[in-house]
């Protein structure tokens, strides 16, 4: 409700508030050519697309509907990945936004306590989907969201448990139960397979410190083949020659997202329990930039859901969150003598 969302607060606080979705999910699967039920090539993306392509373009538009010169931006988890990547990739964005709030952030993660993201990860589960011609991950069926709706409605207790074993318990039991069920029945909204193998990668890097592009390999040679269950090899056309590094970045080794040439105002709110924004592994993205933060909030008792789906972040969370967006607005914005006429930074 009003009082329980971020959204819902930041209007009232005279925000125009644009909410985006990520290729692939159930509410965005449209596409100019490709049928994501039966082209192959509608899943070939990862989250280097949606930091590089998906989420300038979407800035863009806010942009040139609303004419605003600055925007403020708000991440959760993948979504704070994404602001990462692009500001590293594209610093010249630190001139169209005041400030970009990052909800249990998400840069490094050779730390995580996840259990069943660690088993995925270290199992390659995403790697077996791929060679099995899987290219979509946890598509959303209608009849077992409402099967596990239902399985939140009657036993809050066991739908927690769950959601606390992917990412984290607050041990004050904090998740609103009574939203729970409407939740799950958007869940899951569905990935690319291809984006499952990125996060793979990044869980089993060796080097902690690095947030890397996909990693295609070193064979070049010969062509893909994958058609997804229920299409035909003839749907998919012609097989596509292999990708491998040397294409696509002209280096054996995928390149880094260099984190130091971020320059744009960030604000990181983190949680103590947080099993996938774990906080060391936050400790080693607080090292890694170089831009002064804008603010800093830490949650010991917070879990990775409590941003989203705590019973107090209306009152405990939201409001600072909103306090900083002012913030860092006020501190781009400067007013002239004659108090008329106002100019960006």
């Amino acid at each position: 409700g009003p009082n329980n969302s971020l959204a819902f607060q930041l209007s009232d606080a005279g925000y125009d508030v644009w909410m985006g979705n990520v290729r692939g999910n159930r509410f965005s699967r449209n596409h100019t050519h490709l049928n994501p039920d039966t082209d192959v090539a509608y899943w070939d993306f990862s989250f280097d697309e949606f930091a590089l392509i998906d989420l300038p373009t979407c800035l863009h538009y806010v942009r040139n509907v609303t004419g605003a010169h600055r925007l403020s931006y708000v991440g959760y988890s993948q979504g704070t990945t994404m602001a990462l990547a692009l500001l590293s990739s594209t610093p010249c964005w630190d001139r169209h936004l005041h400030l970009a709030v990052l909800l249990a952030p998400v840069a490094f993660v050779t730390h995580i306590t996840s259990t069943l993201f660690l088993k995925m990860a270290h199992w390659q589960a995403a790697e077996w989907f791929d060679r099995f011609g899987v290219a979509e991950f946890g598509g959303h069926h209608e009849v077992s969201a409402e099967m596990s709706a239902k399985m939140c409605r009657l036993s809050p207790w066991l739908c927690t448990k769950w959601m606390q074993l992917l990412c984290g318990a607050n041990p004050r039991g904090n998740l609103d139960a009574a939203l729970l069920p409407r939740v799950m029945h958007y869940l899951p909204a569905g990935t690319s397979v291809r984006n499952m193998q990125h996060w793979g990668q990044a869980v089993r890097s060796a080097d902690r410190t690095t947030l890397r592009k996909f990693d295609f390999g070193n064979d070049c040679e010969g062509t893909t083949r994958r058609v997804l269950r229920g299409a035909t090899a003839a749907a998919d056309g012609p097989a596509p020659p292999k990708r491998c590094n040397m294409k696509e970045y002209g280096q054996q080794e995928p390149p880094a997202y260099n984190l130091t040439r971020i320059t744009t105002p960030l604000a990181l709110f983190t949680g103590g329990q947080d099993s996938l924004s774990d906080p060391a592994d936050v400790s080693l993205l607080l090292s890694a930039l170089t831009t002064q933060l804008a603010h800093y909030h830490y949650e010991p008792d917070y879990a990775h859901l409590d941003f989203g789906l705590g019973a107090d972040a209306g009152e405990r969370l939201y409001p600072r969150i909103i306090q900083v967006l002012e913030q860092g607005i006020l501190s781009k914005v400067k007013v002239d003598s004659s108090g008329s006429h106002i100019s960006t930074k």
